[in-house]
């Protein structure tokens, strides 16, 4: 369902270092069209600076979906 993945910890930086503009930068994409997924709602705070959208997950995979559907992702 996803077309790659990036690693903060592969690239040897820190959120919310230049990691989400190396993100883009490696996925040439723009910032406008990423969902960041993270537990740490400062990361998503962070990422929702740069343009990139974001979701807070709280280990509660049906809070997941359903945020996911608000953002117009229907997971199967």
């Amino acid at each position: 369902m996803f077309d790659g993945e990036f690693i903060s910890a592969d690239c040897n930086l820190l959120k919310p270092d230049e990691i989400y503009k190396k993100f883009c930068n490696y996925f040439s994409i723009n910032p406008e069209s990423c969902l960041f997924v993270d537990d740490t709602p400062i990361n998503v705070y962070n990422s929702k600076q740069i343009g990139i959208d974001g979701i807070i997950i709280n280990r509660n995979v049906n809070d997941l979906k359903r945020q996911f559907k608000t953002k117009g992702i229907n997971l199967q």
